[in-house]
C-alpha cells in the first residue's frame, strides 16, 4: 500500500510504515518504526519541509557512507600535525574500509560493529590491535557528528576489549652487545641511542644533525617531533658520544648535505622491520620490539639512582603510571621486600630465643 503526498510517499513493509523521498537525485528510504499510518504522514511532512529548506539530514543519503566518515580521521591528523597518520591509514585500508567502507551511515549499528570485533578476534588479532582500530572508527564518528551539517544522526556507544598486553621485553647488557653486532650499521646507531635514552623510534628517525650538540653532550627534540608535543633534552653519555662522532665524521665524508642522523647509504631511514627481526632472531631475542628499549632505558636509569621525574623528562612519559604499568621496578622491589621479610623473621626469632633464655636464667637464679 502506497500513498503519495507531493514530493515523496509513504508505504508499508509488513506492518511497519516507511517514507520515501528523493534528494539531489538520491532516493531515501526511512523507517518510522511504527505501525501507525499517521506517524508516517507526520515524518513525510517533516522531510518535505526540510527538503524545501534544503535541510534534509546528510546522514539519510545512501551516498554518505562510513568510508567517508573514516576518511575524516587521517585528514584531521594531517591538518593538526598529529602523529600516527600512517598507522591510521593502514588500519582503514586493511581492516575498517573493507568491512564498513560501503555501508551507508544510516545502516551502521552497534550489531555490525560487534560482528566486526568478533571476526577480528577469530582472525587472531590482539585485543590492543582491535581497540586501536575501534579508536579510529570512534574518532571518525565523532568528527562526522561535528561536521556542518552532521554526517551522522546520533552518537554511537562502542565498547572496547579488555587488554592484557603489558610488554615484558627487556635487554640486558650482554644481549645489547650481541644484538648490536648483528645489526646493520645504521640500526646499530639507532640501537645505541635508544638503549641509552629510551627514545621512541619515530622521534629518533626524525632527529637532524643540527639538533645534536656533541660538545654540550645533549640532543634537542622539538615539540613538533615528539608524540606528546613537548620539547625534550636528551643526554649524550656512555657509548653514545663515540658512535655519534663516528657517524657524523662518516656523514661529512660521504654525504655532507644529509641532515638526518639515521641514514642508510646517505638516504634518510623512515622505517625498519626485516633487519631488526632477523638480528633479534640470530641472538635468540625473538619478538623483541624496538619499543622495548624504552622500558630497558627506564629500568637502567632507575637502577642508576636517577629520580623518576628526571627519567620521565628524558623519555617523554607524561605520568609515572608507566613505571607501575610496565612493572619496571616490580621484580627488584619484590626481591628487596623478600630480603627485608627474611631479616625481620630472623630478628623476631632471635628476640624470642633471647626472651626464652632470659626467662630461663631468671628462674634458675631463684
Amino acid at each position: 500500500m502506497t500513498a503519495r503526498q507531493g514530493k515523496g510517499c509513504i508505504y508499508r513493509r509488513g506492518k511497519i510504515w516507511w517514507v520515501k523521498i528523493t534528494v539531489d537525485g538520491e532516493t531515501i528510504y526511512e523507517s518510522t518504526e511504527s505501525t501507525v499510518r499517521d506517524d508516517a504522514i507526520q515524518l513525510l511532512r517533516l522531510r518535505q519541509g526540510e527538503l524545501a529548506a534544503n535541510a534534509v539530514p546528510s546522514w539519510l543519503k545512501p551516498s554518505v557512507t562510513v568510508g567517508k566518515v573514516l576518511a575524516l580521521v587521517p585528514k584531521d591528523l594531517k591538518a593538526y600535525q598529529r602523529k600516527d597518520v600512517k598507522n591510521v591509514e593502514r588500519q582503514i585500508r586493511l581492516h575498517l574500509d573493507p568491512v564498513f567502507g560501503q555501508v551507508p551511515v544510516k545502516r551502521l549499528s552497534t550489531a555490525k560493529i560487534q560482528d566486526y570485533i568478533e571476526k577480528r578476534v577469530e582472525a587472531g588479532a590482539a585485543p590492543a590491535t582491535i581497540n586501536r582500530e575501534l579508536s579510529t572508527l570512534i574518532r571518525g564518528l565523532r568528527l562526522a557528528l561535528q561536521q556542518d551539517p552532521p554526517l551522522i544522526g546520533r552518537e554511537f556507544k562502542i565498547r572496547k576489549l579488555k587488554e592484557d598486553n603489558i610488554r615484558q621485553g627487556y635487554l640486558s647488557e650482554d644481549q645489547y652487545v650481541a644484538l648490536r653486532k648483528e645489526l646493520p650499521d645504521y640500526q646499530q646507531l639507532a640501537l645505541v641511542i635508544a638503549y641509552h635514552v629510551g627514545i621512541r623510534r619515530g622521534e629518533l628517525l626524525n632527529i637532524k644533525w643540527s639538533q645534536v650538540d656533541l660538545d654540550g653532550g645533549k640532543m634537542l627534540l622539538r615539540g613538533s617531533q615528539t608524540k606528546t608535543g613537548h620539547a625534550r633534552v636528551l643526554p649524550i653519555y656512555g657509548e653514545m658520544g663515540a658512535w655519534l662522532s663516528f657517524a657524523r665524521a662518516e656523514r661529512d665524508l660521504k654525504c655532507p648535505d644529509q641532515e638526518f642522523v639515521i641514514t642508510k647509504r646517505c638516504k634518510r631511514v623512515e622505517w625498519f622491520y626485516a633487519a631488526w627481526r632477523t638480528a633479534c632472531a640470530a641472538v635468540g631475542l625473538h619478538g623483541l620490539l624496538f619499543h622495548d628499549l624504552r622500558r630497558t632505558a627506564v629500568r637502567n636509569m632507575l637502577d642508576a639512582g636517577i629520580d623518576e621525574k628526571t627519567v620521565m623528562l628524558i623519555t617523554g612519559h607524561r605520568t609515572r603510571n608507566m613505571i607501575d604499568r610496565y612493572n619496571i621496578r616490580g621484580e627488584k622491589d619484590v626481591l628487596a621486600a623478600g630480603q627485608k621479610l627474611d631479616e625481620f623473621k630472623k630478628r623476631k626469632a632471635e628476640e624470642k630465643a633471647k626472651a626464652v633464655k632470659d626467662s630461663y636464667n631468671s628462674g634458675d637464679s631463684r
